[in-house]
């Protein structure tokens, strides 16, 4: 640049001493002469002026406002929401719609001479699902041989519109948000821990450019070994300041309830293990326990059925026994019940199962004793567990103790 700026002024130099040189040939030359010399002259400077000019320009170009708009922009966008559409922004234009000079103050004229600009200019930009419209301020200052803005651009204003609906992949993902918005109308966190995991589909996603809003059908469906659920929430999305923003969101009345339909069934009981008062009595090892649920009421948590296993009803043991006379098959025992969340399964401290879900059940006593069946479905360690345990009070007198009580436990399977 050094090289290139003393080659001009070289050049200019050059032209200057032409100019010289004509002006003294016109001083000595014979009157006849001095016309045609003049014009050569006032030729000669013009061209110097017209060089000079454009090789040290000194008012501020619009390119260089151009340039430093677009950078400006393209650098201050923000990154895309939970809700927008992907894509690249790219500047579409750059006017500028104001340049006027002023007068720098004396304090500032050795830094940055003795003018500079006050520039206004606006500037569109895309990313083919949004537009934006930005209007910026400048003042531009010569500094260092060049034009430059004094500080970064002000933004006067802008105006943002989206020429495309949000994003359905993204709606999808983000749906917990819509669950949330719902909750709070209600006072309650239930949807969005029911539905923590679960990613909404989309369905009937409309767009209003006119009216820069969006509404689709958020559908959620919670599902695991034993229950199921559903909730359909009407949500809304307005576009502001470069984003989707989620505006309403209402669910259906049933959104929160859960139904255990799948428990109905018959339910086959494999034996596990076996807790008693002394000794254990294996009598059940190699039994069936048959647990059969032939309906549930989510309103309630009514469920009804029947159960039929082994049972104990023989005093207690010295020591452990694979079986003894008195470990007999209950018949098919009918039972009505009410489904817990969290519920413990079990009497013996030590074996008790905290279950997702379960219910318990005592038949009335006979001369025998007393029959208790607990079952339940899903622990924290394995949301596919299933469970029951079958517990034997027995009316046998034995030394001072008048009962004794036995507990098997079983892993259920449900036929198919």
């Amino acid at each position: 640049m050094e090289t290139e700026n003393t080659d001009r002024q070289f050049s200019i130099d050059n032209l200057l001493e032409k100019a010289k040189e004509a002006l003294r040939k016109f001083k000595e030359a014979p009157g006849k002469l001095k016309a045609g010399l003049l014009a050569a002259l006032a030729m000669g400077f013009a061209l110097v002026a017209v060089i000079a000019s454009a090789w040290f320009p000194s008012g501020l170009s619009d390119a260089v406002v151009e340039r430093e708009y677009e950078e400006h922009v393209l650098a201050s966008l923000p990154d895309a929401g939970i809700y927008d559409a992907g894509g690249s922004w790219k500047v579409e234009s750059v006017d500028v719609t104001s340049k006027e000079k002023r007068d720098v103050e004396p304090f500032f004229t050795a830094q940055f001479g003795d003018t500079y600009y006050e520039v206004v200019g606006k500037v569109k930009a895309s990313s083919g699902s949004a537009e934006l419209e930005r209007v910026l301020s400048c003042d531009f200052v010569m500094h260092e041989g060049e034009w430059q803005p004094l500080m970064d651009p002000n933004t006067e204003s802008e105006t943002w519109r989206a020429t495309a609906a949000p994003d359905e992949k993204k709606l999808g993902e983000n749906g917990i948000e819509a669950l949330r918005m719902v909750d709070v109308a209600n006072r309650s966190n239930e949807l969005s821990m029911l539905y923590a995991d679960c990613k909404a589909t989309v369905d009937d996603l409309s767009f209003n450019e006119d009216e820069q809003t969006a509404s689709a059908q958020l559908t959620f469906k919670r599902e695991d070994a034993f229950s199921t659920a559903k909730a359909v929430v009407d949500a809304g999305w307005k576009f502001e300041n470069g984003h989707w923003i989620l505006t309403s969101a209402k669910a259906n009345a049933g959104a929160a309830k859960v139904s255990h339909e799948k428990l109905v069934g018959t339910w086959k009981g494999t034996f596990k293990d076996t807790v008693a008062d002394e000794g254990n009595c294996f009598g059940a090892q190699g039994k069936e326990l048959v647990l059969k649920i032939t309906s549930v009421d989510d309103e309630s948590g009514k469920v009804e059925g029947t159960f039929q296993g082994l049972v104990h009803h023989h005093a207690y043991l010295d020591t452990d026994a694979n079986s003894v006379e008195g470990d007999t098959d209950t018949g098919e025992i009918p039972f009505v019940a009410t489904l817990n969340e969290s519920e413990n399964i079990g009497v013996n401290y030590a074996g008790m199962k905290t279950m997702a879900i379960g219910a318990s059940f005592t038949a009335p006593e006979t001369s025998s004793g007393k029959v208790h069946i607990s079952f339940g479905f899903g622990t924290r360690d394995d949301a596919n567990a299933a469970l029951a345990k079958l517990i034997t009070k027995a009316s046998v007198q034995k030394g001072y103790r008048s009962s004794s009580m036995f507990e098997d436990t079983y892993t259920l399977t449900k036929e198919q």
